[in-house]
């Protein structure tokens, strides 16, 4: 069974109900989270982008993952003259 990877609030029949990170998805809730507030995807395998670069496809990534933000922002400022 998937657990909760961050904090939610799912609206149950009686209101809404809060789950915190490692909490069992319940039944009744399981259709009612996305896969990005789960550990474990309700999905089966994400799908794989084939490259036709001449790398041999080292770099390939799942067509569904999330961008990294944890790098240096590109400089695209220019100085006015």
């Amino acid at each position: 069974m998937a657990t909760f990877a961050a904090h939610v609030i799912v609206h149950g029949e009686s209101g809404p109900v809060q789950f915190a990170p490692g909490d069992e998805v319940p039944e009744w809730a399981d259709g009612l989270v996305g896969d990005h507030v789960l550990t474990e995807p309700q999905s089966e395998e994400p799908a794989v982008e084939e490259s036709t670069d001449a790398t041999g496809g080292e770099d390939l990534e799942p067509v569904d993952a999330a961008p990294d933000f944890t790098g240096a922002k590109p400089q695209t400022r220019t100085r006015r003259k």
